[in-house]
């Protein structure tokens, strides 16, 4: 798996691209989701895991505002995209931290009704 640095390095141009490639891959994955386990209860919690540049939790913030998202990646550079639009006050009741996708220490047990990825399996080590 890449390290957190090399991550950094590349965050603006890997988030560029990335965009159009996981849009129709993101709403389907929302879909389904929310297919199965509603997104619109008030007890909603997601945890968009391996974030990047925030696609899903950008997608996910237009359909319900109002949702509750913890966004992590194993680079902070990764996260800066989410970490500004929050800045901005564009999203509310999101939350960013830095967590490697194989340690899961920083997150309690049964936090989370939805928990979402995109394009972490292909770069984990030991999936």
């Amino acid at each position: 798996m890449p390290m957190p640095d090399a991550w950094d390095s590349h965050a603006t141009q890997w988030s560029g691209s990335v965009r159009q490639t996981t849009l129709a891959p993101c709403t389907t994955l929302l879909r389904s989701a929310d297919a199965l386990l509603p997104f619109d209860s008030p007890s909603t919690r997601e945890l968009d895991y391996s974030a990047g540049s925030g696609q899903l939790t950008r997608l996910l913030k237009a359909r319900h505002p109002a949702i509750s998202i913890l966004a992590t990646d194993i680079s902070q550079g990764e996260l800066d995209a989410p970490s500004q639009r929050i800045q901005d006050s564009e999203w509310e009741s999101v939350q960013t931290i830095v967590q490697d996708a194989q340690k899961l220490d920083q997150l309690q047990n049964d936090s989370f009704s939805h928990v979402l990825c995109t394009f972490l399996i292909n770069f984990t080590e030991d999936p």
